[in-house]
């Protein structure tokens, strides 16, 4: 199983650290409508005052792109 997801995230620890953004990011963003939606509004105001912005999930995702891009970038040129 850890070839699987080694050869996955291609053996860069850069691209499964990108993987790992992307996914709390995808969480961050993903979760407080959420729980909005189900009916638990409290939960989901807690959790936005623990996050410093608004935006911290989408600022996540973001860095997890470019530093996707960036590894692939040299990947290349090996």
């Amino acid at each position: 199983m850890l070839d699987n997801i080694k050869s996955w995230c291609r053996h860069s620890l850069t691209i499964a650290w990108s993987y790992l953004l992307l996914a709390a990011g995808a969480v961050i963003e993903l979760v407080p409508p959420f729980l909005e939606l189900l009916g638990a509004p409290e939960v989901s105001d807690a959790i936005k005052s623990v996050l410093p912005g608004d935006a911290v999930g989408l600022y996540t995702v973001v860095i997890a792109f470019v530093t996707y891009a960036a590894r692939m970038r040299s990947l290349r040129s090996e």
